[in-house]
């Protein structure tokens, strides 16, 4: 990811014309979470900790959590308009822990370790924006 998109991901305008319009116009949105909550029950029917990177607004990280009740989920983002989305997203869930966190650096790793180690780990939208080269 290049610094001028990293920086784009954390302007408020950015991140409320993704929460807006972007997010709100995916095809089909309700059937990718069902398939990925059918794939995640057959994968694994009782995960006890969830991990979504990269959250946006925590959408998949809280339909996760509202299908098993008992997990518990740690929602990271870098970008402080969506963390602040996030928040307001999973506000009426004991079990979800939202923190701000970059994954594409290796300090995320602080903030992860002590919620983990993580029985499913998720990314929506955010993974794609890694770079593919080691």
């Amino acid at each position: 990811m290049t610094n001028e998109t990293k920086g784009g991901w954390q302007s408020r305008a950015l991140s409320q014309t993704f929460l807006g319009g972007v997010l709100g116009a995916l095809p089909g949105a309700d059937l990718q979470l069902a398939v990925i909550g059918k794939i995640i029950e057959q994968w694994n029917p009782e995960p006890e900790r969830v991990l979504d990177l990269g959250c946006g607004n925590g959408i998949l990280g809280r339909f996760l959590l509202e299908q098993f009740h008992s997990a518990k989920a740690l929602f990271l983002d870098f970008s402080e308009p969506l963390i602040e989305a996030a928040r307001k997203n999973v506000v009426t869930l004991v079990n979800a822990t939202v923190a701000v966190a970059d994954f594409g650096s290796p300090q995320w790793l602080e903030v992860d370790r002590p919620h983990g180690p993580f029985d499913l780990v998720v990314s929506g939208f955010a993974i794609h924006h890694q770079p593919t080269e080691f």
